[in-house]
């Protein structure tokens, strides 16, 4: 979380960071493509290096549309827009966001969970290189209409449930 918005959280029993409750917002995760491949080769010193100047590329990129951190594994980053800070338009800043991923030091732990936690993550096979991946709500909940491609509803992983799902067009496209 932002040292900023850290600084005015009320952190006494009965704030929100004690308390749960269901706020609309929108995922994010972000993973490094064949980072296992590259991984395994590296030396590790130059791929904690490397690791670092994704992390805080994708640090900036996700607080810099009001987003929060969620935590970082590996190569892989989760972010929330929209919560613990409400924002009316969250899956615009998530998208802006992504758009700007091509990364940290300053965030406060907190966590997701649920169903749409784990769709976050299962998005991501969708996704080649350099592509964006939107849920069915993400793109409901945009307030300025993304130019998008609507994927075939499918089945993943740990779903009873199709996803429905869109992927941005890359610049250029009509």
């Amino acid at each position: 979380m932002p040292p900023r918005k850290c600084a005015n959280a009320s952190r006494g029993p009965g704030s929100w960071c004690y308390r749960s409750t269901t706020i609309p917002n929108t995922r994010s995760c972000c993973w490094l493509r064949s980072y296992s491949t590259i991984a395994e080769h590296a030396d590790p010193s130059q791929l904690a290096g490397q690791l670092n100047t994704h992390r805080a590329a994708m640090n900036r990129a996700i607080l810099g549309e009001g987003g929060t951190v969620m935590q970082f594994v590996g190569d892989a980053v989760m972010a929330v827009f929209g919560a613990p800070f409400p924002q009316p338009d969250h899956a615009d800043h998530a998208v802006a966001a992504a758009a700007a991923l091509l990364g940290s030091e300053e965030r406060l732990e907190y966590t997701l969970v649920g169903d749409t936690v784990n769709l976050s993550q299962r998005l991501q096979q969708f996704a080649a290189a350099g592509e964006t991946v939107l849920s069915e709500a993400t793109s409901r909940a945009l307030t300025v209409p993304a130019n998008a491609i609507a994927l075939p509803s499918q089945l993943v992983k740990g779903r009873d449930t199709p996803i429905v799902a869109d992927k941005l067009a890359q610049p250029g496209t009509p």
